[in-house]
């Protein structure tokens, strides 16, 4: 499996807006950004999504202060997610995204994301 690195961290955030000037005011550049939230990528192509803390579009938060609420993951190819969907399978939920990626919980009940790297 050929898993290259960390593509996203997304986020749900009390203060949107607030969130978005740091992350440009950190040298991200936004991408697709508006008032609910958005996009915000680095020179590499990874990035950070942010989106309002209550968006039931978000993964379910966890039982912790964190606003981390998933975490996604760029691998080489199809084959490769094709992969590490048959192994994670075997004990978890996976789900199969329109886009190809796909979605599963770590034990602790993580989100978690695997796709075509956008890098």
């Amino acid at each position: 499996m050929n898993i290259i690195g960390p593509d996203a961290l997304v986020f749900g955030v009390d203060d949107v807006a607030a969130c978005a000037q740091y992350l440009v005011d950190f040298g991200l550049t936004a991408v697709d950004a508006g008032p609910d939230g958005g996009f915000f990528e680095a020179l590499d192509g990874t990035g950070i999504e942010i989106r309002r803390r209550d968006d039931p579009s978000l993964p379910a938060a966890l039982p912790t202060a964190s606003m981390l609420r998933q975490q996604v993951y760029g691998v080489v190819g199809a084959a490769d997610l094709d992969a590490i969907e048959a192994e994670l399978k075997r004990d978890r939920r996976v789900v199969r995204l329109d886009s190809g990626a796909i979605e599963t919980t770590d034990a602790q009940g993580f989100a978690l994301k695997f796709q075509v790297t956008q890098r």
